[in-house]
C-alpha cells in the first residue's frame, strides 16, 4: 500500500464523515486511504478479531495528517450493525457516507453447498449490506442527504461456477441498490454499488496459486490484467463526492471489460 504524501490531500471530501465497513486490508484499506487523501474524516470498521489492524491503520492515517477512528462490528449481526453505525455517527457528529466493503465467499460445487455455508455468505453479503444501509439511512433521512456505497462484484452481474451463494448474494445486492436508490432519492440519498473483477490483493494471490486460474481470468478480461485496489478506491471516491450527486441506482463495473463481452 502506497500511503499518500499528505493524507489530508484536497478538499473534495473535506468535512465529510464516512464509515468504511470492511476496512482492514485489501480493497477496504485502499478505499480508506483514497477517502482520507480527499479530506474525509473516516471511521474504520471490521471484525473484532481485526482490531489490531484497525488500530495500526488509524495510527498511520493520523501520522500522515488525516483524521480517523475505528470500531469493531460483525456485519452478519443486525444488533451489532445498528450499534456500530450509531457509534460511528457519534464520533464525528453525523454520518455523510457509508462505504460497505464487506464480503465473504464459499467456493465449492453447488451440489455440495451446505445450508450453513449458504447462510453465512448471504448473511454477510446481502442481509448485512441491507441492514447497514438501513441503519445509515435512518440517520441520513432527517438530515436530507447522504450516500450509500456497496461493494458488489462482477459475479453479481455474470454467472460463474462454484460460486452459487456468492453470486446470488452479490446479484441481490445489485438489485437491492436499485430498490433503495428509488426509495431514498426523495431524501437526497444516493445509493450505488461498485462491481470489481478480480483485484490484485493477498487474498486473490492465494486463489491464483492453483495452476491455470490466473490464465483463465485474464482470458475473460479484455484489459488483460487484474484490477488494482486503488482503481476500485477511485470509484468509491467518485461516488462519495459531489460530482456524483445525480448518480443513483448504479452498479459501476471496475472489471476491465469483463461484463461488456
Amino acid at each position: 500500500m502506497v500511503v499518500p504524501a499528505s493524507a489530508q490531500g484536497t478538499a473534495r471530501l473535506g468535512g465529510r464523515s464516512i464509515l468504511v465497513v470492511g476496512a482492514a486490508g485489501g480493497i477496504g484499506e485502499s478505499v480508506v486511504w483514497a477517502l482520507v487523501a480527499q479530506g474525509a474524516q473516516v471511521v474504520l470498521s471490521d471484525l473484532p478479531q481485526r482490531q489490531g489492524q484497525l488500530q495500526e491503520l488509524v495510527g498511520a492515517i493520523e501520522g500522515s495528517g488525516g483524521v480517523a477512528r475505528w470500531l469493531a462490528v460483525d456485519a452478519s449481526d443486525v444488533a451489532d450493525i445498528r450499534r456500530a453505525v450509531d457509534q460511528a455517527a457519534d464520533l464525528f457528529g453525523g454520518l455523510d457516507v457509508l462505504v460497505n466493503c464487506t464480503g465473504t465467499i464459499v467456493r465449492k460445487p453447488s451440489v455440495d453447498l451446505e445450508p450453513e455455508e449458504w447462510d453465512r455468505v448471504v448473511d454477510v453479503n446481502l442481509k448485512g449490506a441491507f441492514f447497514l444501509a438501513q441503519a445509515a439511512a435512518r440517520l441520513m433521512i432527517p438530515r436530507g442527504r447522504g450516500k450509500v456505497i456497496s461493494l458488489a462484484s462482477t459475479f453479481g452481474l455474470v454467472g460463474s461456477v462454484e460460486r452459487a451463494a456468492y453470486a446470488a448474494s452479490k446479484g441481490g445486492l445489485v438489485n437491492l441498490t436499485r430498490a433503495l436508490a428509488v426509495e431514498w432519492a426523495p431524501h437526497n440519498i444516493q445509493v450505488n454499488a461498485i462491481a470489481p473483477t478480480f483485484v490484485a490483493t493477498p487474498l486473490t494471490a492465494s486463489y491464483f496459486r492453483r495452476r491455470g486460474r490466473l490464465k483463465e481470468v485474464l482470458r475473460q478480461t479484455p484489459a488483460g490484467r487484474l484490477a488494482r485496489p486503488e482503481e476500485v478506491a477511485a470509484a468509491a471516491v467518485y461516488l462519495a463526492g459531489p460530482d456524483a450527486d445525480m448518480v443513483t441506482g448504479v452498479t459501476l463495473p471496475v472489471d476491465g471489460g469483463w461484463t461488456a463481452v
